[in-house]
């Protein structure tokens, strides 16, 4: 007796969803450099309406607060601008010597409205000096880092020609300032306003760039 056994359809083959990526998206990170941008340069457009060397308006307040974080801001979204040098070591070094740089603004946020209230100027003084090995390291970070981004971005087509020049006419504000103490304020305050407005565009456009990928 022979019996015949029926064929087994095959399994359906099981869909296996793909692991969400939680890592932000290239247009999440442009857009936190533009946030980031516009921040840093509000908390100098503040400083028009009244600056003073300590904590004496909430005005000035603000402005520290908002240039720490326009800094923070700008470091987080950096990377929006790192996706676009894959074939640009120059570009890598800008971006990387510009976040160092950037590093030490929400440390020096911190000392004006933390440490001066409790200690004033002669406490700062006193940190300074014995931190004056690392205010030198910032020196060639804080200069070298937007002058290396723009000219890679300006390159390699990551910042329109304007954009790059926006960011290399704050690096002369910033030399500006070292040559000529005695107009620190105008400086400090014209540099960081086109610094910012530089980041917050190229910002927009990496956004832009990221949705379209």
């Amino acid at each position: 007796m022979i019996v015949e056994s029926l064929p087994v359809p095959a399994p359906a083959a099981v869909e296996i969803a793909p692991a969400r990526d939680w890592r932000p998206s290239r247009r999440a990170r442009g857009f936190t450099l533009a946030a980031g941008g516009g921040v840093y340069a509000l908390s100098h457009i503040l400083n028009l309406f009244g600056s003073t060397p300590g904590l004496d308006s909430p005005t000035e307040i603000a402005a520290k607060v908002l240039f720490a974080a326009g800094a923070l801001l700008i470091m987080a979204g950096l990377s929006s601008l790192l996706a676009q040098f894959r074939r640009s070591p120059l570009g890598v070094l800008g971006v990387q010597l510009t976040w160092v740089g950037m590093l030490f603004i929400p440390l020096s946020a911190y000392s004006i409205l933390f440490i001066y209230p409790a200690f004033g100027w002669e406490g700062l003084a006193a940190i300074d000096e014995n931190a004056a090995l690392l205010s030198l390291l910032t020196i060639p970070t804080v200069l070298a880092g937007p002058v290396l981004l723009a000219i890679a971005a300006w390159r390699h087509r990551v910042m329109a020609w304007w954009n790059a020049s926006l960011l290399l006419l704050s690096v002369v504000g910033l030399m500006g300032m070292m040559a000529a103490p005695e107009l620190e304020p105008v400086f400090a305050i014209s540099s960081t306003i086109v610094a910012g407005v530089a980041y917050m565009f190229a910002g927009i456009r990496a956004a832009r760039l990221g949705a379209s990928v």
